[in-house]
C-alpha cells in the first residue's frame, strides 16, 4: 500500500483519525507498527466480534460508537471491548441520554448527560460531530472527561440545525456555550 501522498502529513501527525472503511485497513496497520494513536468511530455495533470493525476496534486506542443495537448493560458492553482490543479510550453516544466513557488510565466510567442547547431540528451527524469534537478538543490538551464534556455541547448545537453541513460552532461560540452549559 502507498501512502506516499500523504507521507509529510502523516509523519507530523500524533494522531491518526480512520473512519472504518475498507481502504483504511492497511493505514490502521501502519499506524499502530508506527506507534501512531489512532481514533476510530465503528457507529452502530451490537456485537464486540463484529467481523467487518474488528479491525478498527483491534487497532483504535480511542474508539466510539454508539448504543443504537446494544442491548443490555452498557458498561458490560464496554468492558468487553476495552477486555478483547485494549483501547484506551472507549465512548458511547447515547443520544438524549448523553455519552458514556471509559478511560483505561484511570480505570473509570465518566457518564455525561445530554446536554440541551437548543431545539432539536435534525440529528444527522450528531455522532460524528461528537467524535470530531472530542478529537479536537482531546488532542488541544483537555482532558479525555473535558474534552467529552465540550463535545457533548458541541453536539448539541449541531443538532439544532438542519442538515448534515451545517451547525459547526467556531471556537467563539463554543467558548460562550461552555461557559453556559459546562
Amino acid at each position: 500500500t502507498s501512502y506516499e501522498f500523504e507521507k509529510e502529513l502523516y509523519e507530523n501527525s500524533d494522531i491518526v483519525i480512520a473512519c472504518n472503511i475498507n481502504y483504511n485497513r492497511d493505514l490502521l496497520k501502519k499506524a499502530k507498527a508506527d506507534g501512531k494513536v489512532i481514533a476510530t468511530d465503528v457507529h452502530v455495533l451490537s456485537d464486540i466480534k463484529d467481523e467487518y470493525n474488528r479491525d478498527f476496534m483491534k487497532y483504535a486506542d480511542i474508539l466510539f460508537l454508539s448504543d443504537e443495537n446494544i442491548k443490555g448493560d452498557y458498561r458490560k458492553f464496554i468492558m468487553s471491548i476495552v477486555e478483547e482490543y485494549d483501547n484506551s479510550i472507549v465512548v458511547l453516544g447515547m443520544g438524549d441520554k448523553g455519552a458514556l466513557m471509559y478511560h483505561k488510565e484511570v480505570d473509570e466510567f465518566y457518564e455525561l448527560p445530554a446536554v440541551k442547547v437548543g431545539n432539536v431540528v435534525n440529528t444527522v451527524g450528531a455522532g460524528d460531530s461528537l467524535f470530531s469534537s472530542f478529537i479536537h478538543y482531546f488532542t488541544n490538551g483537555c482532558t479525555a472527561y473535558d474534552a467529552l464534556k465540550k463535545a457533548t455541547i458541541f453536539a448539541s448545537y449541531k443538532i439544532g440545525f438542519d442538515g448534515a453541513s451545517e451547525g459547526f460552532a467556531d471556537e467563539e461560540v463554543m467558548e460562550k456555550l461552555c461557559e453556559t452549559y459546562a
